[in-house]
Parts: structure tokens; sequence; C-alpha cells
């Protein structure tokens, strides 16, 4: 059994390096008015994150293959819901595919890409609840590290396709 932490720390220095960021877009922006009553922790925004490569030879260039990092919101409040999810989509040298995987595309995510794309997501949701339910909504700032999702579990791992080799993951064939 391999350590996820162990492993993800090992990752991140790699995709700290080999990462680059080329574009942030949207795959959702959505309000809906609903008139519900909303308890008080309802307010609390619900995150989610999802994160994925590309591995077909299709990459933006030659020796290049790309990733993508997800961050999701949904706000339910007394007048509706409020959601967006953005993306950063990055490249990497195809060379380093074995180590951008799921576990180093979380740790990454923890430690750089929620700060990254946050203020996108803060940015929709107050110009969505403004525009949408007439209401004040501002997301509350999070500092880095205080917003963290948990890494894969060998059973998700497995699911997704990689098996255990020394030192790590690779992705089956």
């Amino acid at each position: 059994m391999l350590d996820h932490e162990a492993l993800a720390a090992q990752y991140l220095k790699i995709l700290d390096e080999q990462l680059e960021l080329r574009d942030i877009s949207y795959n959702k922006m959505s309000a809906e008015v609903q008139l519900t009553d909303v308890a008080e922790e309802g307010l609390q925004p619900v995150f989610g994150l999802r994160v994925s490569t590309d591995d077909s030879s299709e990459g933006d260039e030659e020796g290049w293959l790309t990733a993508a990092i997800a961050l999701a919101v949904e706000i339910r409040v007394d007048r509706g819901i409020v959601s967006s999810e953005v993306v950063g989509s990055y490249r990497f040298p195809e060379s380093f595919i074995n180590d951008v995987n799921p576990i180093g595309l979380v740790a990454f995510a923890n430690d750089q890409a929620i700060a990254t794309l946050l203020p996108y997501l803060r940015e929709t949701v107050q110009t969505l609840a403004s525009r949408v339910l007439r209401a004040q909504l501002i997301m509350p700032h999070f500092t880095k590290g205080e917003l963290i999702f948990p890494l894969p579990p060998e059973e998700e791992m497995a699911k997704m396709g990689y098996i255990q080799s020394e030192g790590g993951y690779v992705k089956s064939t």
C-alpha cells in the first residue's frame, strides 16, 4: 500500500515545475430563482473539484499533453441557487504523464490551482446573485490551505485505470 500523502508531496514538486497554465474558462454559470426556506447553514458554499488529463496524441503541441482542474461551487439562499464551475487548463511535457495523475493534480489544486480559480468563482457568484436573484451575495475569502480536497484513495485510483508501480502509480494501458 502506497502512502498517498508522501506521493502527493513528491508529485507536487514535479507539477510545480512542469504544469503551465494555458487557459481559464467556465463550464457552468447558473442562477435560478427558487423561493424556499434555507437554514442558516444552507448559506455555506458547497465546493467540488474535478481533475483530468488528456493523454491522447492530440495535445496542443507535439510533445505536450493537457490537464484540467475544475473547481465548482453551489450556494443556496432563500431566493434561489447560484452555481458555477471554472476550469484551469494546463499543459505539461508528455514525458511526465505518470506524474500528472489524480493524486498529483489534487495536490497541485490544493496547493495552487484553487487559489488561482477562486477569484473567478467569486466574481461569477456575485454577478449572478445580483442580476438573477437580485441579492448581494459575496463568497467568503479563503487563505491558502483553508479550502482543500482529499486525495483519491487507492480504490479510486484503480477505478480510474491506475496501477501501483515502484514508487507511485502508472496508467494501465
